[in-house]
């Protein structure tokens, strides 16, 4: 059995394309967690050893579980909106941000 600790982290949505990091809270204090590029919204990431101790055996650590969520806001500013729209049109002319299972297989 493995000594796991979950944890839900949100980031905003501009955060996906760009790796952010996050303030992560972990048993011992804050820790700074780089989001891989192109991390999807619901994927867990692993921290090893940043869980609990082991019961009995303090000198074994579990793993720190995190996972993702994306905050879409709700309402955008014409200048968001604006540059939604062109990353959009960017993404259609480089088809970047393609569907996910649209992808070629092979």
């Amino acid at each position: 059995m493995h000594d796991l600790l979950p944890l839900t982290s949100s980031s905003p949505s501009s955060c996906t394309t760009s790796p952010p990091q996050v303030k992560v809270t972990t048993v011992d204090g804050p820790v700074e967690l780089k989001i891989p590029p192109g991390t999807q919204p619901g994927t867990t990431l692993l921290m090893a050893k940043r869980g609990v101790p082991r019961l009995g055996s303090p000198s074994v650590r579990g793993d720190h579980m995190v996972h993702v969520r994306v905050k879409i806001p709700k309402q955008l500013a014409a200048e968001e909106r604006k540059l939604v729209e062109e990353l959009k049109e960017l993404q259609s002319k480089t088809k970047v941000g393609a569907v996910p299972g649209a992808a070629r297989v092979g």
